[in-house]
């Protein structure tokens, strides 16, 4: 019988283009936010273009919350919009972008409410319109997914709960899977191939390149590969 191909990822801000080949791969993205904020990772920030050997971000201003917080309940700073707004004024790209979306973009940038996994979902239904990409967009704090799963069985959890015969997930995961576990679930694995695209930063790209040369590069770009 067959079912759902289903990926899961945290919510990005703005990640690279590789990112967006789960929403042409799979039937659902699940954004993963029913889990611990990883403060070292892409949730809050975005890579910007930099000298080669150094890494430059554009950062939301969060507000200062425990370090077990989920990313479901992560919140803004009080003065949120107008910190951002000057953030984004600091850089060439976010002020002379003339693209087909960089005024919707902007738009979208806004600091418009105290929940950062609302905006990030903002964000990403925009992007994932605009670029075409088949994929329905849920969360999975909506699944009621028991706490005492974790790792690999929560992500199984969440194929499960929804009806899920093939699971994708970005290269850079292999190593938390395990295929003869999810075999044993009746669930094939997949894993998208190593991104090699035009776009290694997705707001500039998103800002100045014409929506079609962007989607046509995702599309290229998404290649499964066995475990």
């Amino acid at each position: 019988m067959s079912g759902p191909v289903v990926a899961v990822m945290q919510p990005y801000f703005y990640p690279y283009l590789g990112y967006f080949r789960l929403f042409a791969a799979a039937d659902i993205v699940v954004l993963f936010d029913c889990v611990q904020f990883p403060r070292r990772g892409r949730v809050h920030r975005s890579a910007l273009p930099s000298p080669p050997g150094q890494s430059r971000w554009l950062t939301l201003p969060l507000r200062h919350q425990p370090r077990h917080t989920r990313i479901a309940d992560l919140h803004f700073q009080s003065d949120a919009g107008t910190e951002f707004l000057r953030r984004l004024n600091g850089h060439d790209w976010y002020r002379s972008s003339k693209g087909d979306l960089a005024d919707e973009i902007r738009s979208h940038l806004t600091i418009s409410e105290p929940s950062v996994a609302d905006y990030l979902e903002r964000q990403l239904r925009a992007i994932v319109w605009h670029l075409k990409l088949p994929a329905v967009i849920i969360r999975s704090s909506d699944l009621n997914i028991s706490p005492t799963f974790a790792g690999q069985q929560r992500v199984l959890a969440v194929v499960k709960a929804l009806g899920g015969k093939s699971y994708v997930n970005p290269p850079a995961g292999r190593h938390l899977y395990q295929p003869e576990t999810f075999q044993s679930r009746g669930i094939t694995l997949r894993f998208l191939s190593p991104y090699t695209g035009l776009f290694p930063h997705a707001l500039p790209a998103l800002m100045d390149a014409e929506p079609d040369t962007v989607r046509r590069d995702v599309r290229a770009q998404t290649i499964l590969e066995a475990p």
